[in-house]
């Protein structure tokens, strides 16, 4: 014997604001500060300097001091000098920036995929929403600045061959040296097959080993336009300001589909009744 129970089914617009208004409550503004894509920083710029403009699509992990994954997410990355942009979508996450009905909530209005562009020439950071044609600019952090500033002097040392992926590789550390004499260090995984260009990236900060490994990598120069706001797109304060005007637009828009478009009247039973069955 089943029972049949049934619920009251609220209004969609009502149940849609509901639910994207608890993820509000799990966005203050620290969290949504980590939409910004990790690793993105003029540290990677110095890594890529030497290679001019490339377009790639791999994945970017992040690893802890013990090797282990923390993080990984797929990637779009696009490079030139002074300017860098990364595609991905939170939705893909592994590791989780965010808790499961927060990204099926961002996913529902439009806002898991996400581009972060750094402009080390107008020391500005964007996030660009393309699916809510929607952006946040904010200024790069001092610390960021006064990075890409500072002058560089390299030296590299090759470790022998390996394989990334069926691409024969060149490993190679690089070691950066600045204008005040700190040093830091990326290893490449260099290949013919992508011109080159790095199958493998690897760099390591205070927060641990970023990783990017790539399916594809080629040379090219895109141009200003790829990391610039495209036409159309609304901007706002700051992520917690988008998200809340997104949400409020889906709310109002489901309402009124709501309205225009009444769902049929259910027939229930009595709560916790019987059926017949």
């Amino acid at each position: 014997m089943k029972l049949a129970v049934t619920f009251p089914s609220p209004r969609r617009g009502v149940a849609l604001g509901a639910f994207l208004w608890a993820l509000l409550l799990v966005l203050p503004t620290a969290a949504c500060a980590q939409f910004q894509a990790p690793g993105i920083s003029t540290g990677l710029l110095r890594v890529f300097a030497e290679f001019k403009g490339f377009a790639s699509q791999g994945e970017l992990r992040m690893l802890d001091d013990a090797g282990v994954e923390t993080m990984s997410f797929a990637v779009h990355l696009g490079h030139e000098p002074q300017k860098l942009r990364l595609d991905f979508d939170l939705a893909q996450v592994k590791g989780g920036l965010l808790p499961e009905f927060a990204l099926e909530s961002l996913a529902r209005v439009g806002l898991n995929r996400v581009a972060t562009v750094l402009d080390a020439e107008k020391k500005t950071i964007l996030m660009l929403y393309p699916l809510a044609r929607a952006y946040t600019e904010m200024e790069m952090p001092k610390e960021e600045v006064a990075a890409a500033q500072r002058k560089y002097t390299s030296s590299r040392e090759e470790f022998g061959r390996e394989t990334i992926d069926g691409h024969a590789c060149v490993k190679t550390v690089v070691t950066f040296t600045d204008d005040a004499g700190q040093k830091s260090a990326a290893t490449y995984w260099l290949t013919p097959d992508f011109q080159g260009l790095p199958a493998q990236v690897e760099t390591r900060d205070k927060q641990g080993t970023l990783q990017l490994r790539f399916k594809w990598m080629r040379p090219v120069t895109t141009g200003a336009k790829r990391f610039a706001v495209p036409a159309g797109y609304t901007k706002h304060a700051s992520n917690t300001a988008l998200v809340k005007a997104v949400v409020d637009q889906a709310v109002a828009a489901e309402a009124k589909d709501a309205a225009e478009n009444p769902e049929k009247p259910e027939k229930p039973g009595k709560a916790g009744q019987p059926d017949k069955k």
